[in-house]
Order: C-alpha cells, then structure tokens, then sequence
C-alpha cells in the first residue's frame, strides 16, 4: 500500500480549502445580490412598449364660449315674441335636418339691436345673388307681413348674420339667452329686381 506524503495532503486539504471557500462564496453572492435583484425587476412596472400606439390624454376645453357669427338654414316658420313685434325664427341645418336654436329677428327698433349706447335698431333686411354680391334692401321693418311671407317661405334657405358685442367676444342675447339676428338675407339670382317683382312695388331704403 502507497504512502501519502505529508507535503501531498497538505496541497490536498489547501485545493479542498479554496473550493469550499469559493463554493461558500458564490452561495453568498448570489443570495445578497443576484436573488434581490431579480426580485426588485420583478415587482418593477414594465415601460410600456415603443412600438405600441399610446392615447394622448385630452385636453380639457378652455373656451367656454362660442362666438357664432352666423347660420346658414332651412327656414321653417315664425313665432311671436311676446309683447314686441319682433318674431323668433325657426331653422333647421340643411345638411343634418337638425335645428338650430331660434333667432330673434328685430321687427322694430329697439335698444336690443343698437351698439349699447342706448341707441335703438332693428334687423337689416337683404338679398344674396350670390356668395360675394348683395343688395340691402332696408329693414324687415319697413315691409308688410303678406310681402315678408312672400319673400321669406319654409323650406327656403336663409342665412342670418348674428348681433355680436362690440367691446368684447360673444353673442348679445335677448333676456330669454335667445340669439339676435343683425342681419337676414334671401338668395335671388336677380337680387333687388326680384323682390320687387315678388311684393309688387318699388323698394326705397329708409
């Protein structure tokens, strides 16, 4: 039987040494470091994906009010406007059939219509030949109800130019939060000609 020196055990318990050591070290390593940190990646929330469409978040509106110029509709019919002999208008949108809220058209002179100084007015009555020409022809006013139901029938299209504030942005409004029309216009191919045609007399602008 073979002896083992003593120089060969020593070099012998020095290597078992040094694996324990390093066994016991790579166990240690992996246990404060490796295993905290694949925990932490765990509960960490995933960024969200570069290729994938995000949704912006809307923006909340910050105009509260809108200024309407004008409307461009289907005339449907009149209404009273109690105490006065200004009349509401009735349209509707020709491309959807909706409604639009009802106009105060101005039927006489009044405060309502004037430039807030105290001055009075009334609704400027015109004729459209077309988008870029047009003829004044004075105020509704200043024509009967027979001519203005010749003139203006349900189911032509008018457009109503709307009274605006002059010292600030916004719509004046009548004490019901009705819409005034400044001014409304008929479409005539002719213009002036055949609204006179149509009333049967001369129309002279006061």
């Amino acid at each position: 039987m073979s002896i083992v020196s003593t120089a060969t055990l020593r070099k012998i318990t020095i290597v078992t040494l040094a694996v324990a050591f390093l066994s016991f070290g790579a166990v240690e390593i992996h246990k404060r470091f490796i295993v905290p940190r694949r925990q932490q990646q765990a509960q960490a929330p995933t960024p969200p994906s570069t290729t994938e469409e995000t949704v912006p978040t809307p923006t909340p509106a910050v105009d509260r009010f809108e200024l309407v110029e004008s409307i461009t509709g289907i005339f449907e019919k009149w209404e009273k406007v109690p105490n006065s002999s200004d009349k509401y208008a009735f349209l509707t949108d020709p491309q959807t059939g909706e409604s639009f809220p009802k106009v105060r058209v101005g039927f006489e002179f009044s405060p309502l219509y004037g430039d807030g100084s105290g001055r009075k007015d009334a609704t400027v009555f015109a004729v459209e030949k077309s988008e870029e020409d047009y003829e004044v022809l004075g105020y509704l006013k200043d024509f009967t109800s027979e001519e203005i139901d010749k003139l203006i029938k349900p189911g032509d299209e008018i457009k109503i130019n709307l009274k605006k504030w002059t010292d600030k942005v916004g719509n004046v409004k009548d004490e019901g939060g009705n819409l005034l029309a400044h001014w409304l216009f008929i479409k005539r191919e002719f213009g002036k000609q055949a609204v006179e045609e149509e009333v049967g007399r001369k129309i002279q602008r006061t």
